[in-house]
């Protein structure tokens, strides 16, 4: 139930977004991707800028947490009343930080699942492909099959397929790096 509730919900409308950019921008998946990831970016920044503001604001509370938990060591029920009357008296939620990244979550996890379920590369998956389109865009199921070669690489071939071992490897790191550096900038502003 909850996996179909998540299609429809989630995968469907980013696929068919995802089908929609590439016949505008060109028949390419790639710019198709970047698109719709600058899309949903946009979209979410005000959770993550609440995200960033709330983990910010629980970094500036741990020294006060320190505190607290040093003096009163022996007691837990004291020192947790203590530390929710400050995270009260600040205006904090201690689970502050996590609520936008539960709703970000099923975005980026149905965002990959609709670039998987796009770029089929069997019979099946096309048929996949065409019956969770939705007709009533006009043209999009003329845009199908979707070319999935991308600078001259072929997006279906899995890692260790014909010499795309390192690619499996390398495009992974190189997103956790960029992840990474976005992550720090966006704590220092």
């Amino acid at each position: 139930l909850i996996s179909t509730i998540g299609t429809i919900v989630v995968i469907e409308p980013l696929l068919n977004l995802l089908i929609v950019f590439y016949d505008l921008l060109f028949d390419n998946i790639a710019l198709s991707i970047i698109a719709i990831t600058i899309l949903i970016r946009l979209a979410t920044y005000p959770l993550t800028v609440r995200q960033v503001r709330m983990t910010r604001a629980q970094g500036e509370m741990a020294p006060k947490l320190k505190v607290i938990n040093e003096r009163f060591k022996g007691d837990s029920q004291r020192r947790s009343q203590e530390t929710m009357r400050m995270y009260r008296e600040s205006g904090i939620s201690p689970v502050g930080c996590i609520g936008p990244m539960v709703i970000q979550f099923p975005i980026w996890i149905g965002l990959y699942w609709a670039i998987i379920k796009g770029i089929g590369d069997t019979p099946g998956a096309m048929i996949y492909l065409s019956q969770h389109l939705y007709g009533w865009i006009p043209g999009i199921l003329d845009t199908l099959p979707i070319n999935v070669f991308v600078l001259g690489i072929d997006l279906t071939e899995r890692p260790g397929d014909s010499g795309v071992a390192l690619l499996g490897i390398l495009i992974p790191v190189l997103v956790g790096a960029s992840m990474f550096v976005v992550q720090k900038m966006t704590m220092q502003n």
